[in-house]
């Protein structure tokens, strides 16, 4: 898949937004390169399957078939996402090229969390000043 369809995908079927999104992106392109029928073999026999790189003795409920499929896949990323957060996925790719991805598809990436931290600050900043006025 390219990187704009994997981030319309993971918009649109798995309902990520901003950060979350380049975040999603980041997990998806660490973790297959994007490639839906991508396959790795664990030392312990194990495989981790698809986009999402589903691994079979984990998530033994999820056929082949599923996992290959981009939207079911992501539906089940989803699920398991809100139970567990991305700690089930160990592969990430860097996130300027996962914002990078997002941007070019014509959606938003959400503040940079540097950008976040720094209006949270600014946040601060300008309630102390106000609130020091007002005690004067």
């Amino acid at each position: 898949m390219t990187k704009t369809a994997v981030v319309k995908l993971l918009h649109d079927v798995g309902g990520w937004r901003g950060r979350q999104l380049v975040q999603a992106v980041q997990v998806v392109l660490g973790e297959s390169g994007g490639n839906p029928k991508a396959r790795n073999v664990n030392k312990n026999g194990s495989i981790d399957r698809g986009l999402w790189q589903i691994n079979n003795k984990y998530h033994p409920a999820v056929s082949d078939a599923q996992a290959d499929d981009p939207v079911l896949a992501t539906k089940y990323a989803r699920k398991l996402y809100n139970s567990r957060g991305w700690a089930p996925w160990y592969g990430r790719s860097s996130y300027a090229r996962a914002r990078a991805a997002v941007v070019a598809a014509g959606l938003s990436p959400g503040l940079h969390p540097l950008a976040l931290g720094a209006a949270v600050l600014a946040g601060i900043y300008l309630v102390r000043q106000q609130w020091a006025r007002r005690q004067a």
